[in-house]
């Protein structure tokens, strides 16, 4: 496996296969021409390794380290796709908001989403991920705050729109 990246608590390296491996520091030991693996480490694709070649003093900094990739797999295979109109979040807001809900369909339309056609894991473009395994980056959780308080306003419309009507 030759090496990817490092930051202070893992080593990255990157399998024949092109997916990237996360070590943990304490099974990496530092030698000569990289680092020996304890325990051995088994990649998806079934290969075993027990050595990353290479460090970060060796690797060249490129153009190609510019370029997107997934931040769960470090995959270069994506798919950039433009949300469209929801008919699930426009039934689901009627149901709950009356006619005004109906509108909800058009809520967040317009955004684009990155799916890894790897892991199938989706991001917005442009974010940086803190550690896209366990958490949420502030802007999605920003993103999230914003939909519910819009969410709560349309509700509350639809119920005095409701009322009025009736």
């Amino acid at each position: 496996m030759k090496f990817f990246s490092e930051n202070t608590e893992h080593i990255n390296g990157e399998c024949e296969c092109g997916r990237v491996l996360k070590v943990k520091r304490s099974g990496a030991i530092k030698t000569s021409d990289g680092y020996n693996l304890t325990p051995n480490i088994r990649c998806f694709c079934g290969s075993i390794h027990n050595k990353i070649y290479g460090s970060s003093q060796s690797k060249t900094v490129t153009k190609q380290d510019d370029e997107v990739y997934c931040p769960k797999c470090y995959s270069k295979s994506l798919s950039a796709n433009k949300q469209g109109f929801s008919v699930g979040k426009s039934i689901t807001g009627g149901v709950l908001a009356g006619p005004v809900g109906l509108l909800g369909g058009f809520w967040n339309s317009g955004d684009i989403k990155i799916t890894c056609l790897k892991c199938g894991h989706t991001f917005k473009p442009g974010v940086k991920l803190v550690n896209c395994t366990f958490h949420r980056t502030n802007e999605e959780q920003k993103d999230d705050d914003h939909n519910a308080i819009i969410i709560v306003a349309i509700i509350i419309i639809g119920v005095i729109v409701t009322k009025m009507m009736g």
